[in-house]
């Protein structure tokens, strides 16, 4: 849901970073609480996704990939909007 509401955002040709999971084809959804000392939040989903299936997602939003790095031990992936996508 996060990706398909980025993809609405941005312009033709924008591009869009994403960090992912280490394991590729990861794709995982579950229930989260965000806690401070101060605020708890109600119920989120979360998602745990890598590259190959952060792909496979991105595909039909009109979502091209660009490029993929790590940092230490964290993976990221870079997508780009193509023109006349449908969102």
């Amino acid at each position: 849901a996060l990706l398909a509401r980025c993809a609405r955002l941005i312009v033709p040709g924008g591009l869009i970073i994403c960090e992912v999971d280490p394991t590729a084809t990861r794709h995982q959804v579950h229930t989260m609480v965000l806690r401070t000392p101060f605020a708890t939040s109600s119920p989120i989903a979360w998602s745990l996704i890598g590259v190959s299936a952060l792909l496979q997602v991105a595909a039909p939003l009109g979502l091209l990939p660009v490029e993929e790095w790590m940092s230490g031990e964290r993976a990221f992936a870079s997508l780009r909007s193509i023109s006349g996508s449908s969102r």
